[in-house]
């Protein structure tokens, strides 16, 4: 926990800043930092994490949308059932609560009853865990549609 500065440099080449900014880290609580470009420009999104809790019997699930050139998305169950519906470019939400167990989902627009589809498969949520779907890349551009699948607060 404190105070940093927070600095991001091209790899290799320390010789100009690209990016930095005062960090503040609370006791206790577990961060993630993403790096974003918003209006032309780097910038860091900063979202506090859950992180595992043992007395719970659920799971827990939040989604980010990253990719800047995206409608509205909804992921869904593998049945249709819109787990987060609406989520716009840089939108975290909330978490939701699901049964323990092994998961495929699926990514859609929001308001296009015929745009595209993306499947997220096998991705087992754990008894008291915290996850997060980042949807990456573009839909019409380079680097393409992609998403990560990540446990937070570890």
């Amino acid at each position: 926990s404190g105070e940093y500065l927070l600095e991001i440099y091209n790899s290799g080449d320390k010789s100009e800043v690209l990016y930095s900014e005062e960090a503040v880290f609370l006791p206790q609580s577990t961060f993630t930092m993403n790096i974003i470009v918003l209006e032309s420009a780097l910038s860091v999104f900063t979202i506090i994490d859950g992180f595992p809790i043992t007395i719970s019997e659920n799971s827990f699930l939040r989604f980010i949308n990253f990719s800047p050139d995206s409608p509205l998305l909804t992921l869904s169950l593998s049945n249709e059932e819109a787990i987060f519906s609406g989520v716009q470019y840089i939108e975290n939400t909330r978490y939701v609560k699901l049964k323990p167990g092994l998961y495929d989902f699926l990514l859609t627009e929001t308001e296009a009853e015929e745009g595209f589809k993306k499947f997220i498969s096998s991705k087992t949520l754990k008894k008291g865990h915290f996850y997060t779907i980042y949807i990456i890349g573009q839909i019409y551009g380079n680097p393409k549609l992609g998403y990560l699948f990540l446990e937070d607060g570890i």
